[in-house]
């Protein structure tokens, strides 16, 4: 009803999951009650989330978002995590969003909001690898 395909697709997948794997039904069902408030753009933000992390500033142009650059790395946080301006430079949406994006995110449990000298930094958790792994899974289904 929401047009959040995406999502119901990861509801079906999640349940699907748990047929195939029931020893992780207490996995799945945290991803379940997770999904309730999570949206395309959150799924889009936890993708980014599982690469390698970056920490970036406001400012001039850089990366994929204009506004956004490389900010100098001064904590070991801030090499292990990812914060809102790098997140946003790499999938395009505005700062602002962004930080509600992976605040919600954080709410789910699907990251970790870490304290670094630069602000917050975020880092995926296993219940968010479980559902980008329960989404994978649905579209390698789909696609054969």
């Amino acid at each position: 009803m929401t047009g959040q395909d995406e999502i119901l697709d990861a509801l079906g997948a999640a349940l699907g999951s748990v047929v195939l794997q029931p020893d992780r039904v207490d996995d799945v069902e945290l991803v379940l009650i997770g999904l309730q408030d999570i949206r395309r753009h959150h799924v889009a933000a936890l993708r980014v989330l599982d690469g390698p992390p970056e920490w970036r500033e406001e400012g001039e142009e850089g990366g994929d978002n204009p506004g956004v650059q490389a900010a100098k790395i001064t904590t070991d946080v801030e090499r292990l995590t990812w914060n809102v301006e790098a997140v946003a430079g790499r999938t395009g949406m505005p700062v602002d969003t962004t930080y509600v994006t992976v605040t919600g995110l954080a709410n789910a449990g699907f990251v970790r909001a870490l304290g670094a000298m630069g602000g917050l930094g975020y880092r995926i958790t296993d219940l968010g690898r479980t559902l980008l792994e329960v989404l994978e899974r649905y579209n390698d289904a789909q696609a054969t």
